[in-house]
């Protein structure tokens, strides 16, 4: 399983949200994507799309691709 969130703004990234996800056998895999996560401290089960072609890697790789 993969979720992927997006934040345009910074107002939108809250990492408090990413930090209370259930943990779930197996994992899922957490993905953000989008400038309102830069300058974030990120939990460090969560991985960071830098672009579209980085996204779609990250998917594939978490998805068994």
């Amino acid at each position: 399983a993969l979720l992927f969130v997006w934040s345009q703004l910074p107002a939108t990234a809250d990492t408090s949200v990413l930090a209370a996800l259930p943990v779930m056998k197996p994992a899922t895999a957490v993905v953000v994507g989008g400038p309102g996560w830069e300058h974030r401290t990120l939990p460090p089960h969560v991985n960071v799309a830098h672009d579209l072609s980085h996204a779609l890697d990250l998917v594939e790789q978490a998805l068994g691709g």
